[in-house]
Parts: C-alpha cells; structure tokens; sequence
C-alpha cells in the first residue's frame, strides 16, 4: 500500500482541472474564431482579453476549491509491482 498525502492529491487534481478547462477554452476560441465575423476589432478585442482574465481567475480558484473538496485526505492506493 502506498500513501499519497492530501496536498499532493491537490496539486495533481487542480493541474488535471486546469488541463482540462484550458483545453476546453482553446476548442471554444478556435470555434469563435471559425465562425465570427471580422467587423469592430476593438470591442472585440478588449471584450476577449476581460473575459480571458475573468475565465482565468475563474478556473484558477475554481480548481482549487474542487481539489480540496475532493481530496480532503490521505488516501491509501494499493500498487501491484
């Protein structure tokens, strides 16, 4: 039996999250990107890099808060060599 600590399950899960959700945000961009138009770049613009930085806090705090809810302790995780 090998024990992994709660902090190291943190660190693993929110990395995953985060993976996952900018992977997510990529796929959402190149769609917009397929099907926007190309008028007013400006608005447009100032309008994306905002809500890059909100979705960014967003997942940041978001994955944290799902780490800790999931993994609250040490789990034991049988390994057969």
């Amino acid at each position: 039996m090998v024990e992994i600590g709660s902090e190291e399950l943190r660190d693993i899960a929110t990395k995953d999250i985060r993976n996952r959700t900018m992977f997510a945000y990529i796929a959402i961009g190149y769609l917009l990107s397929i099907y926007g138009e190309a008028d007013d770049r400006n608005r447009d613009l100032i309008s994306i890099i905002v809500l890059s930085i909100l979705l960014f806090i967003l997942c940041r705090f978001g994955s944290n808060w799902i780490a800790k809810r999931k993994y609250p302790q040490d789990e034991k995780i049988e390994v057969n060599v």
